[in-house]
């Protein structure tokens, strides 16, 4: 287990191993089934991590890690209580492979059909077909600005395929004073920050928003389906990624006329209400799939605070988690 750094990070090793002094082996264990001490551990996490000493990095002594008190109750209801967790674990780890392969699917399925391609004659550019407007960042200091109800978009908030909330909230004097309005239907594209040097970001805008200086909002023409747009750009991300340049600093920057240049694919409108119709029943199976994950991790949380501490005791072998 770690006591430096990462502090009460539990393994079971696999394999002879040694370790150097930012590690502690429990080793001889006495009276305690080891799958589930590696569960107790993991609950003690937290324990251990605040009652470590702070410096360049968090750290524990292993007379913290002798103190750490757990619930041991006798080894067959141990056992019986990894089996559980270990149950769950496995949903979980399921879980999460089907919803990358998913994504997978998506992410090629977007690249396999809406990227550029030299066959195709029915290409156009962004700026042909779109019309781009800057938002701006009220003053932080004029709080009248500042706590309103009018969600405020910026590279921290603008990571989901749409956009209609933000933990940061304006007023609609902070629009007047600076920030702009985002239309319904367009795709908020960000256009500066660090993020740009491993991804690209566009939300399509489905609710009230206003947005920052870093973000472009584009409004699609009446032969762009505005979400064929966000896809498209998600679609070419590799593309674009390639053009994002620095800007002295940690930033990246996407140049605005060099985006507008940017060529797509643009089918007629029925074709591009096909492929976002396709690509929106792919993102339903992941929600779905999210959604599930959430619960069976809570549930994980919830089970594991009830077994490992006593308050409900396993008896009996025939278990299903």
């Amino acid at each position: 287990m770690s006591i430096a750094a990462t502090v009460g990070l539990p393994i079971i090793t696999g394999i002879p191993a040694c370790i150097h002094d930012g590690f502690v082996a429990l080793e001889r264990l006495r009276g305690a089934n080891k799958n589930f001490l590696l569960y107790a551990l993991k609950a003690g996490e937290s324990e251990l991590r605040s009652a470590g000493q702070t410096g360049s990095q968090s750290n524990v002594n292993t007379a913290i890690v002798k103190g750490l008190r757990i619930a041991l109750p006798p080894e067959p209801e141990q056992e019986r209580i990894a089996e559980v967790l270990a149950d769950v674990d496995r949903l979980i780890s399921s879980l999460n492979r089907v919803i990358a392969k998913k994504k997978a699917i998506k992410q090629g399925v977007m690249q396999q059909l809406l990227t550029h391609r030299a066959d195709r004659a029915d290409m156009t550019s962004l700026g042909s077909v779109t019309s781009w407007l800057s938002g701006g960042t009220p003053n932080r200091s004029n709080t009248s600005y500042w706590s309103g109800d009018i969600p405020w978009i910026s590279a921290t908030t603008l990571k989901k395929l749409e956009a209609a909330t933000s933990d940061q909230l304006v007023t609609p004097a902070a629009v007047k004073a600076g920030s702009k309005m985002a239309p319904l239907g367009s795709t908020l594209l960000l256009v500066r920050g660090s993020a740009l040097h491993s991804e690209i970001r566009a939300s399509l805008v489905t609710g009230t928003v206003c947005f920052n200086q870093d973000v472009k909002a584009l409004v699609p023409s009446r032969n762009l389906v505005p979400k064929f747009l966000t896809y498209s750009i998600h679609g070419n991300a590799d593309r674009l990624l390639r053009l994002v340049t620095s800007a002295g600093n940690t930033a990246g920057v996407l140049d605005t006329q060099v985006v507008k240049n940017f060529q797509i694919w643009m089918p007629d409108r029925s074709e591009q209400q096909r492929l976002v119709t396709l690509l929106d029943d792919i993102s339903s199976e992941i929600d779905v799939l999210v959604s599930r994950l959430v619960k069976v991790t809570a549930a994980k949380q919830g089970m594991m605070q009830e077994l490992l501490t006593g308050r409900t005791r396993l008896q009996s072998a025939e278990v299903t988690p």
